[in-house]
């Protein structure tokens, strides 16, 4: 991994920013660039994903099977995703980084955030309840699920 230290921050704007870069090769993608900006002055501490290669705006993925779970997700920042079975659209925020992780990881953090998210109101409750169940059961394989990534970059895929 290269870095480059005592850079500005487009942030705070201080001379106290490292900038990174780690490149990954991934056969079905070919090179990965992960770039990360972290500030000891500001605490941001971000990270973006850039595919040198095969670029697609939008990937479609179905989740069939226990190795399906093990496939990699490279998400850069601006992709949104989206499971179509279960009305969920993940849109990118400003505090949104670019990331590789499995199909696996994905599910267990969104269950993860829905348990924290959790709204008190029982309507909401159930609604959070039954989609944490048929996410669950994607995992043990006994639903399908679809993944689909938009990213008009084409920084994203799933491999």
């Amino acid at each position: 991994m290269d870095s480059i230290k005592n850079q500005k921050c487009p942030f705070c704007l201080k001379n106290s920013a490292t900038l990174s870069e780690d490149e990954k090769n991934i056969k079905e993608v070919g090179k990965v660039f992960i770039l990360k900006l972290k500030c000891d002055a500001c605490g941001i501490n971000t990270q973006e994903v850039e595919i040198e290669g095969n670029k697609k705006p939008k990937v479609e993925f179905k989740v069939k099977n226990q190795n399906d779970l093990k496939k990699q997700i490279i998400k850069s920042s601006s992709a949104i995703i989206k499971i179509p079975e279960l009305k969920i659209s993940i849109k990118p925020t400003e505090n949104s980084v670019g990331d590789i992780t499995t199909v696996q990881e994905f599910i267990d953090n969104l269950i993860k955030y829905i348990q924290e998210t959790n709204e008190i109101s029982s309507n909401e409750y159930k609604k959070s309840e039954k989609l944490l169940d048929e996410l669950d059961a994607a995992k043990e394989n006994n639903g399908n699920i679809t993944l689909i990534i938009e990213d008009k970059e084409g920084n994203s895929a799933i491999v």
